[in-house]
């Protein structure tokens, strides 16, 4: 199955097989599909689902090659655990992320409750806008409009923040989309 030319996307949400057959779909509909390709494509998606990929299988037998951000090995693999290989390493770089982002929201409210006692504790949490700026939200009124702008410019201004949460944003949209 050659799945760069089907456009198979990785998913984190999606084993091989559901990414086959949502990549075969979109493309079935476009009616850019050639028979061949169906065919491995219809072959693929009436098997039963694989059982749970293993990853320890891999390592007894493949020389790794490192990217960074992942360990990947691709001589030797088939298809699917090429794909749930490269699955595991983005949701582990992903989890990786995340926890650093946790860490940091957590380090930025201490600084900011020893300059500004309670501010944070009115606050929800932080997302990101159409225009990717960092914006606080609370419930209704618990933030005056100058608490809500202390608190935005101080979460914009931190650079290193600002990176994780807008990369982090960048994730998450990856996800969404089809």
């Amino acid at each position: 199955m050659d799945m760069a030319k089907l456009g198979v996307r990785v998913d984190l949400s999606h084993t091989y097989r559901q990414a086959i057959e949502v990549a075969y779909e979109k493309y079935k509909k476009a009616g850019v599909i050639d028979n061949d390709l169906a065919k491995e494509c219809e072959y693929i998606i009436s098997r039963p689902e694989d059982p749970p990929f293993d990853e320890s299988e891999l390592y007894v037998s493949l020389p790794p090659i490192n990217i960074p951000g992942m360990s990947y090995s691709k001589g030797g693999m088939n298809d699917r655990q090429s794909y749930e290989k490269f699955r595991l390493d983005m949701q582990r770089r992903e989890d990786a992320s995340l926890a650093a982002l946790q860490e940091k929201f957590k380090v930025m409210k201490g600084e900011m409750d020893a300059s500004c006692p309670g501010l944070c504790d009115k606050m929800s949490g932080v997302d990101v806008d159409d225009q990717l700026n960092i914006k606080v939200f609370a419930q209704p009124g618990a933030l005056s409009a100058e608490e809500e702008a202390t608190l935005n410019g101080w979460f914009n201004g931190a650079g290193d923040f600002r990176k994780l949460m807008l990369d982090h944003h960048q994730n998450l949209l990856g996800l969404l989309e089809e």
